[in-house]
């Protein structure tokens, strides 16, 4: 009789520590809040934003499944959040509280966790049940029940039956049953122990406002995480528990079960590979590790990694390294890096690195650099680098920088260069690009709109502010000359041909008057008298006076200053040395370096 009395009093004191607990959770919980809200036709979205911002939280939801931008109205005073949440949304969603914010989840259903044996052996418990449906009764399969503290779970069967083995020492043992469309359901197993208050307070585990998953987003995850992972990711999605340490053979062979999707783990090891919801600290993979959530760390994989939301650390994969939010850290892989969101520290691949949004650092690859967004710091390719917003900073191609935006900084390339926008900085290549050129271009082929830096290049194409033309002439040299200007009037390139010599050179246009102006330019033309083997160097300042006649054509005649370096003495194969057909002197001591005035006249047209 004793004895009897005192098991009594053990199950009584278990039941009145947690009625107390669940009081006090119930009391401080944002749901419980009160509050008073007048809105009268408004859109569902901005009350929610108003109740939010009187109690100082954030709403999650799925707007596919909440109707934002239906029109409500509602008059309360001093009502707590989950009733005014009630009489908006009815009786068809729950309401998951969790650091700074409530999830609202679609539940229309109701389910019942019903235990048919409770059997104790010491620490160990040998628990099996059923999952019906409230209404109809029927039973529930791939429904999940789990323990959230100690991480066991146990996935229904067809007939809605379940069986857990469960080794703990506290008194109270929480099983919770989620299934999607449903409303968690959980209830409390007692045992004949000795009460320890401490158990019952866990704080190891929250809810994530996160939507989806790595196992519904990517085909890597579909192929490779268990069938009962999944069903666990559709009960409880938002379910998070942390642990120290994780080991897994597969990702359904795991210390925490088919729960493991749902643990953050300080160290995680996966002999082939593993599937948890996070790592907060090292994880290792012979072939390959996901995460569901997040990586504050380093990660290593044999063959790739796949994170479903950010990565803060490093991250290094054989193959490639899949993130589909945010990296800020390192990621070197040996073919691809695939950035969903923003990149910030340092980006290395093999062959491509591909971000889709803005990247801040340094991003290089064997192949491509790909980035859809801004470019603030490096990027280096061997073949090709896109970006489809600004560029601050540096690019380096084998073959093509193409940007479709802005850019500031430098840019050089083996073949193209091309800026959609703005280019502020430099240009490097065979052809440069750019719709309004701030700056310096340096290459063959240059084209720009507009232009107010410097072109140089053989042929520079200025579509706007432009100059552009072609010109026969003579001068002392030849009766037969042909030159292509191209650039603008502040600054253009000279290419220059005659029956015995051709070069380049540039100039300036200087306004003298409405048709009247001046052109200085400085050329620099290889004289060919029979033979290459000669150097014969000649530096010609041309002042050439322009009148323009009429839109097309214009008329230009000046003085010329020559300077001539040449080692060859003797006429070769008929050619006569320039030398004689002008009236040179000698510069200074040396014999080989010759001077004279010279003229030149011609005809231009455009």
């Amino acid at each position: 009789m004793q004895k009897n009395k005192g098991e009594v009093l053990r199950i009584f004191l278990i039941l009145i520590i947690v009625c107390l607990s669940l009081s006090e959770l119930h009391s401080q919980g944002l749901l419980n809040k009160r509050i008073s809200v007048q809105a009268d036709h408004l859109r569902l979205e901005n009350v929610l934003d108003r109740i939010g911002q009187k109690c100082g939280f954030y709403f999650s939801y799925d707007s596919q499944i909440i109707p934002r931008d239906s029109i409500v109205s509602v008059r309360v005073s001093n009502l707590s959040v989950r009733e005014v949440l009630d009489q908006l949304l009815g009786d068809r969603f729950e309401y998951k509280e969790t650091s700074g914010y409530i999830i609202l989840r679609y539940a229309p259903h109701r389910l019942a966790l019903v235990t048919d044996k409770v059997k104790a052996n010491k620490r160990v418990y040998e628990i099996k049940g059923y999952v019906v449906d409230e209404r109809t009764g029927s039973r529930i399969g791939k429904a999940s029940v789990y323990e959230r503290k100690l991480l066991r779970s146990s996935i229904t069967d067809k007939d809605g039956a379940f069986e857990l083995k469960i080794r703990t020492n506290s008194p109270v043992i929480a099983l919770t049953a989620s299934k999607e469309l449903y409303r968690d359901t959980t209830i409390v197993i007692l045992s004949p122990v000795d009460v320890n208050p401490s158990n019952l307070v866990d704080d190891e585990f929250y809810y994530s406002t996160d939507s989806g998953s790595v196992t519904q987003r990517t085909a890597i995850g579909r192929l490779l995480v268990s069938y009962k992972q999944k069903i666990q990711d559709l009960n409880v999605p938002g379910f998070i528990a942390e642990s120290p340490v994780q080991v897994s053979i597969t990702p359904g062979l795991s210390s925490h079960g088919v729960l493991s999707g749902q643990v953050i783990n300080k160290v995680s090891l996966n002999v082939f590979g593993g599937y948890t919801a996070g790592v907060e600290g090292v994880e290792a993979g012979g072939w390959f590790n996901i995460n569901k959530k997040h990586v504050k760390g380093v990660q290593a994989g044999g063959l790739f990694n796949m994170v479903g939301t950010s990565v803060t650390g490093l991250q290094a994969g054989g193959l490639f390294n899949g993130v589909l939010g945010s990296v800020n850290g390192m990621e070197a892989a040996g073919l691809a890096n695939f950035v969903r969101r923003s990149f910030s520290g340092v980006q290395a691949a093999g062959l491509i690195n591909s971000v889709l949004d803005s990247l801040n650092g340094l991003q290089v690859a064997g192949l491509a650099n790909l980035t859809n967004g801004s470019v603030s710091g490096l990027q280096a390719a061997g073949l090709l680098n896109v970006v489809t917003k600004n560029v601050s900073g540096l690019q380096a191609a084998g073959v093509v920088n193409f940007n479709i935006k802005n850019m500031s900084g430098l840019q050089v390339a083996g073949l193209v260069n091309r800026v959609g926008g703005t280019m502020r900085g430099i240009q490097v290549g065979t052809v440069n690009m750019a719709k309004h050129q701030s700056g310096l271009q340096l290459g063959v082929v240059n084209i720009a709109d507009t232009l107010s830096g410097a072109a140089i290049g053989l042929i520079n194409i200025v579509m706007k502010n432009g100059l552009h033309t072609v010109s026969v002439s003579s001068n002392e040299l030849g009766w037969r000359n042909l030159e292509i200007r191209t650039g603008t009037k502040k600054f253009y390139t000279v290419l220059q041909g005659g029956y015995d010599y051709f070069g380049l050179g540039l100039g300036k246009r200087i306004n003298l008057y409405k048709q009247l102006c001046v052109d200085p330019e400085l050329i620099k033309l290889y004289i060919y008298q029979g033979s290459w083997d000669y150097t014969n160097d000649l530096t010609r300042v041309n002042s050439n006076f322009t009148f323009r006649l009429n839109k097309f054509l214009s008329i230009f005649a000046g003085p010329s200053f020559n300077m001539y370096y040449s080692d060859q003495f003797e006429e070769i194969n008929g050619y006569a040395l320039i030398t004689s057909r002008v009236n040179d002197f000698k510069i200074g001591k040396n014999e080989k370096l010759r001077g004279w005035i010279g003229w030149n006249a011609g005809l231009s047209l455009f």
